[in-house]
């Protein structure tokens, strides 16, 4: 008897230690890459890759993408390995709602008799026409003093965090890279008047993380950043990227690729990224979800204000 009970008492603390050992959350996939033997899927919500194995998550995953469905993942947040996951349904407006946070744009409303195709596309309609005319090509001399504003935002040089005007944590780069995007997005609109496009890349990333929050070595599955157009010195118009988490001074693309493919340490896998490609300013995160009253911009500001600084 006392065996039995020694034996319980292990077997229950093993189940306590398992419990505590993974973590649930809730994402929205859009794209799964990877071999069979390594999976790893990507969301709307996060730029965290979770990763996978097992065909029955895959099928379950797939599913969802294909119903633009969210799903609750259980997983190990040291390795990010998925090890359960569970479809959570969407209905057309819910899923509309989450793609589009702000339902009344110009003219549009939501119409529930129409489908979520129709509603999305006259959404996109109305929100085009509602953008004021804006200067699509910066001036070479500004892109420096631009630039050079982004980085006055940085959250290393506030004493504390302001939810109305926050902070940019731009020295937490494995996460909320499409809030960083979409307010210099709104900087560029409304304090300088320029237009711009988001540019986004997939794929295994890694960075060093010069930071204190977030670990030194970066691993993450999508990267955005703010794409402008200026001259280059014999006039001719090029576009440039504004990522002050990774360059101190606008780039080229290639080079804003290239730097997410490094190794971060000498015994790290080098990163692996995909072809860069550009989406409208408006465009929040890889799946084509939007924030276009900026309410999960200045929230995820605000929280890795808090969580970093």
């Amino acid at each position: 008897m006392k065996k039995f009970i020694i034996l319980l008492f292990i077997v229950l603390i093993g189940m306590k230690v398992n419990a505590q050992a993974v973590k649930t959350d809730t994402i929205f996939p859009y794209k799964i890459i990877g071999n069979r033997s390594e999976r790893t899927v990507l969301s709307g919500n996060t730029t965290v890759p979770f990763n996978f194995v097992s065909k029955t998550i895959d099928d379950v995953l797939q599913k969802a993408i294909q119903n633009k469905d969210k799903v609750s993942v259980t997983y190990d947040p040291a390795t990010l390995a998925i090890k359960r996951v569970r479809s959570v349904r969407l209905n057309d407006l819910q899923s509309f709602v989450f793609k589009h946070r702000k339902l009344a744009i110009g003219n549009f409303r939501f119409n529930k008799l129409e489908s979520f195709s129709k509603n999305e596309s006259d959404f996109t309609k109305a929100l085009r026409a509602t953008q004021p005319a804006l200067t699509q090509v910066i001036p070479p001399g500004q892109i420096d003093s631009i630039f050079k504003y982004f980085q006055s935002l940085s959250c290393t040089n506030v004493d504390h965090c302001d939810r109305q005007n926050p902070c940019i944590s731009y020295d937490y780069k494995i996460d909320g890279c499409y809030a960083r995007a979409h307010m210099m997005r709104k900087i560029l609109d409304e304090k300088y008047h320029f237009d711009c496009q988001k540019i986004f890349v997939e794929g295994r990333l890694r960075a060093i993380n010069s930071g204190t929050c977030g670990g030194s070595c970066v691993k993450w599955g999508w990267h955005v950043a703010v794409y402008v157009q200026t001259l280059d010195a014999s006039g001719q118009q090029i576009g440039l990227v504004i990522d002050p988490s990774l360059f101190d001074k606008a780039c080229s693309i290639d080079d804003w690729a290239k730097a997410q493919g490094m190794a971060c340490c000498t015994t790290c896998q080098a990163g692996a990224p995909g072809i860069p490609y550009l989406k409208p300013s408006y465009v929040y995160t890889p799946n084509g979800s939007t924030d276009d009253d900026y309410s999960g911009t200045y929230q995820t500001l605000y929280n890795y204000c808090r969580e970093c600084h």
